[in-house]
């Protein structure tokens, strides 16, 4: 992978790099995350099939919104991705000292401190917010773990996505790796997963997300009996007026069976989603796969 990110068919890409580079570390914080929230504005404004997937997800969860706050939400939805993209090239290039001059502020992290010396493994069962790269840098300045990511395909993009990780995490861990993850937790590690998403009905299981019904992977149940790892959901979101991060870990997720795990976590995650709808990333399709006869729009037989 190594060699054929210098292929010549990166070499104009690299120097843009680079330039994006040195504007990321030269530029104050406020400024930066103005760029961000302009691009999610024009990701709002071309971006129509993405659009359209988030006023369906929306719809779909928040049955009683008014047509303007679909509309302001999905705006914000946009606006929050637009600056994680900024936060994530913070968290990838942005030097130590001034990564540590941004606020985080935590809930009681003495359960999992507990768990975390206990020699058990721990699961950190986080959530698709965009500000998820920069939390990580954030967290890794209290904690040391490692991160559950899915492989991508292009060499390029595969090196400046792991390269920045790396900056955060101990071992960036394939997600179809299950082995590997297993071993990291069996050995007393902390590991980082997002399991919100939907890869299919061969490696979901359906139970409801906000009454509605969603394919949500096995894996948290999978990793609890194979590791007998602890289980904390943990979420992260901005805190207003750009003041800073927070971050929240949750009671402990007693495994006690596929569709029992999946739905306490989806319990918590949407508890967390509802006090701020506007700051999820609800850009991926979250009812893309659903039970037999059932369309994906509304989740009612078609």
């Amino acid at each position: 992978m190594i060699e054929s990110v210098y292929r010549p068919k990166y070499w104009l890409v690299w120097p843009l790099v680079w330039l994006l580079r040195l504007t990321i570390i030269v530029l104050p914080y406020r400024a930066l995350m103005a760029i961000g929230k302009g691009l999610g504005n024009l990701m709002f404004f071309f971006a129509k099939k993405r659009r359209h997937i988030v006023i369906v997800n929306l719809k779909r969860c928040f049955p009683d919104f008014t047509d303007a706050q679909y509309c302001q939400t999905a705006k914000e939805a946009f606006q929050s991705a637009g600056m994680g993209l900024v936060e994530a090239l913070i968290a990838w290039w942005w030097p130590s000292w001034r990564i540590n001059k941004l606020t985080v502020k935590f809930n009681d992290l003495t359960p999992l401190d507990q768990a975390h010396h206990s020699g058990q493994g721990v699961v950190l069962l986080s959530a698709h917010y965009p500000c998820m790269e920069l939390f990580a840098r954030l967290f890794s300045l209290k904690y040391r773990f490692n991160i559950i990511y899915k492989n991508i395909r292009d060499p390029f993009a595969a090196k400046l996505i792991t390269d920045g990780r790396k900056r955060s995490v101990e071992k960036v861990l394939i997600n179809t790796d299950l082995k590997a993850i297993i071993a990291s937790l069996k050995q007393g590690d902390m590991v980082w997963i997002a399991p919100d998403q939907d890869f299919g009905p061969r490696r979901s299981v359906f139970v409801e997300f906000f009454g509605q019904p969603m394919a949500m992977v096995k894996i948290i149940t999978t990793l609890a009996k194979a590791s007998n790892a602890h289980l904390f959901p943990a979420f992260f979101r901005r805190l207003p007026h750009q003041a800073g991060y927070e971050g929240k870990i949750l009671s402990e997720l007693v495994s006690t069976g596929l569709k029992a795990d999946a739905s306490a976590y989806n319990q918590a995650l949407e508890a967390f989603i509802a006090e701020d709808p506007g700051q999820y990333f609800w850009l991926h399709r979250r009812f893309k796969t659903q039970p037999e006869g059932c369309s994906p729009y509304s989740g009612k037989a078609e």
